[in-house]
């Protein structure tokens, strides 16, 4: 087992909790820029792998300004921020690029605002929602909890392979567990958290499925984005775990599903935040 992945794990997760349970809205701000930044940055990385050159400059301030506004002034206008990224990298490439490869180099800064800055952006629409840190540190939990299991039941019984080709570490028992635990996992974080957070049952069930489900197929695209570019981990900022963008990755499909599902139960009476 390895066990360097459960300490860089407990050292990164009271950061977490305290940015969510303790810090405002501009603490939360701080770490959602500083987790954009280096993911956008091995995001680039990655594309290079590919033979793929996007504008550095306009990638990463143009994600950093979807982000900015995406957190202050709503998805939509986040969104417009992003469109009149990927409008201005078209226009930009044909004086700054020769014309073999504007349409991927192009598309890989489109791919970039959508994937990384806006999904996260949900992160601190959760947190705006009263007793928003719990319902973070709750989504959090969920996702930490299906990653983790899967890894040691793979690691303990794990047979047979999911996909070699995009995931060479991943088995089908792997992937059973952690979707099971991040499922059994969200009843339990729902009782814990029920002074805080009231789930019906029907809430909790389905944040059990969707939330664990999303985040796998967040979790194996980003393999599969790196499969493509050659490279085995996005980073190596975070020791063991690999990069930034590895940690992250099941959130960016994980956050957005949260929110929409927790308005709208909200909306059903399905959940009470107190």
């Amino acid at each position: 087992m390895n066990f360097d992945r459960i300490l860089f794990g407990l050292f990164w997760l009271p950061i977490l909790v305290v940015t969510f349970l303790l810090g405002n809205q501009i603490h939360l701000f701080v770490l959602l820029l500083a987790i954009c930044s280096f993911c956008l940055l091995e995001y680039l990385t990655m594309c290079r792998g590919k033979g793929l050159d996007p504008p550095g400059f306009l990638t990463v301030g143009g994600g950093i300004a979807v982000l900015a506004v995406a957190c202050w002034s709503g998805a939509a206008s986040g969104l417009a921020v992003a469109m009149l990224v990927t409008l201005g990298s078209f226009a930009a490439f044909p004086f700054t690029r020769r014309a073999e490869g504007t349409m991927a180099g192009a598309a890989t800064v489109a791919l970039a605002m959508i994937w990384i800055p806006l999904p996260l952006a949900h992160m601190m629409y959760l947190r705006d929602l009263q007793s928003g840190g719990w319902l973070l540190f709750m989504l959090m939990g969920i996702i930490w909890l299906n990653d983790t299991g899967a890894y040691f039941v793979g690691k303990l019984a794990g047979r047979q392979k999911l996909n070699p080709a995009i995931s060479p570490g991943k088995t089908i028992e792997g992937t059973i567990g952690g979707l099971l635990i991040g499922f059994g996992g969200t009843f339990l974080l729902g009782w814990l958290l029920r002074d805080f957070i009231s789930l019906s049952f029907v809430a909790t069930l389905t944040l059990g499925v969707a939330i664990p489900t999303v985040a796998f197929f967040g979790d194996m695209a980003e393999s599969a984005f790196k499969r493509d570019a050659g490279i085995k981990d996005s980073g190596s900022l975070m020791g063991s775990h690999g990069g930034v963008l590895d940690r992250f990755d099941s959130s960016f499909f994980a956050a957005p599903t949260a929110w929409y599902l927790i308005v709208l139960m909200q909306q059903l009476n399905l959940i009470v935040i107190n």
